[in-house]
């Protein structure tokens, strides 16, 4: 590889880094697989002691049960691919937000279905205790899915 090839790529990385920054082509994608809702909530779980995420927990209206990882997840987090907290913390900013989980949630029901009657305090008791965690309680709208 020449040296001007390599600078000329290291330059277009650059540019995009730049540009995420200042917010240009930053919307991320809805969700194409339940791998990609499973790698989402991995990084949810691994980015929750995040001070704004915790702020935000006992607003989160819709949450996901994902078996792989017996944890809890919510849509407007794992319905976008390939989230990192960053991406989250810019996409739910007010003047560059964008994120909305009308469209997170009209997604993952291809591949979740809303926790029944039967099962939803046994759930409901787990959510619980996950948001006790962090001094959050579950917000009173609140709906429960899992796997189909």
């Amino acid at each position: 590889m020449t040296l001007l090839l390599l600078l000329k790529l290291r330059l277009k990385k650059w540019e995009e880094v730049f540009n995420r920054i200042k917010g240009v082509d930053l919307m991320l994608d809805l969700v194409e697989s339940y791998s990609d809702v499973v790698r989402n909530a991995r990084e949810f779980l691994d980015s929750v002691d995040d001070e704004g995420l915790v702020n935000k927990l006992s607003m989160f209206r819709h949450w996901y049960y994902v078996e792989e990882i017996d944890a809890f997840a919510p849509s407007k987090f794992i319905g976008y691919k390939d989230i990192t907290i960053e991406d989250y913390r810019i996409g739910t900013s007010v003047d560059q937000g964008y994120m909305d989980g009308r469209d997170t949630v009209k997604q993952l029901k291809e591949w979740f279905q809303p926790i029944d009657n039967e099962n939803y305090e046994i759930y409901y008791k787990r959510l619980e205790e996950f948001l006790s965690q962090y001094d959050k309680k579950p917000n009173k709208m609140l709906q429960l899915y899992y796997k189909r």
